[in-house]
């Protein structure tokens, strides 16, 4: 799974210093008013299958102390997920 820039997308969050080689930037279209950052990830063949046999995705979050809130979205389109997030 690899982080997809899409057209829109208006900040590219950097990785934590010391893991800039562990850690891909990450395009965002970031919502400084509501503090939402969307991203979008492309699967690979085998995730798809994946998804697909079983009907889950797991999420990991590295964190010090703590998850932030998430909302995982099924999306056709950048906007379509802003549609999802601002109903």
């Amino acid at each position: 799974m690899k982080p997809i820039k899409e057209e829109g997308m208006n900040l590219e969050l950097q990785a934590p210093k010391g893991s800039e080689g562990d850690v891909l930037p990450l395009p965002v279209l970031f919502d400084r008013d509501n503090h939402i950052a969307i991203s979008c990830w492309e699967l690979t063949e085998d995730e798809i299958r994946s998804v697909m046999t079983n009907g889950k995705f797991y999420f990991a979050v590295f964190t010090h102390g703590g998850h932030p809130p998430i909302l995982p979205l099924a999306a056709c389109s950048l906007q379509d997920a802003v549609n999802q997030v601002y109903v």
